[in-house]
């Protein structure tokens, strides 16, 4: 696994694992609400945090520190296509992504948007992880299908560095 430079672009948060069955959301994510965007190669489902399948690890959330409700996210990742250098700030500006199958795959960090960007850092996912999808990042990877679990998080006053003292002072998730 690539560590992150001084947790530069991302977090592992395993703990979270013990507030989702992976096994059943993953066998019943599709009667979530469907959201597809097959320019990009992407199936998505979704769900509110009320739903028996979610509700367990939004409970955990501190939503104080959020600006919009958290939105979760099955989402298959079609072989065919991959996720060129992009940003999410449109509607987040964290990631929570927990691989399901592959369970270990890279996700980059590049100088800019688009297709001629530069790679600045790889790191491999190896389990849930917070991301700072507020930079320029994507997943180079076609010929790869993944299916990940996501939650996209808008948090107030928005800055990677304040996310990390909030995690590290265990403010993010109340465990």
């Amino acid at each position: 696994m690539t560590q992150t430079l001084d947790r530069q672009h991302a977090i592992d948060v395993p703990e979270i694992l013990n507030y989702i069955d992976l096994e059943k959301f993953s066998s019943d994510y599709k009667r979530g609400f469907e959201r597809h965007s097959p320019e990009f190669g992407v199936r998505a489902w979704g769900f509110k945090g009320d739903d028996p399948l979610v509700n367990k690890l939004d409970s955990i959330i501190n939503k104080s520190l959020l600006t919009e409700e958290i939105a979760y996210w099955y989402q298959i990742k079609d072989k065919e296509k991959e996720l060129i250098s992009h940003v999410d700030s449109h509607f987040r500006n964290i990631a929570l992504i927990i691989p399901i199958d592959p369970k270990v795959y890279d996700i980059q960090w590049f100088d800019t948007i688009g297709e001629e960007a530069n790679i600045v850092h790889t790191y491999t996912y190896q389990g849930p992880t917070l991301i700072d999808s507020d930079k320029p990042h994507g997943t180079l990877d076609k010929e790869l299908e993944r299916h990940i679990f996501q939650l996209s998080l808008s948090f107030r006053d928005y800055s990677w560095d304040k996310v990390i003292d909030l995690y590290e002072s265990n403010q993010l998730f109340k465990l």
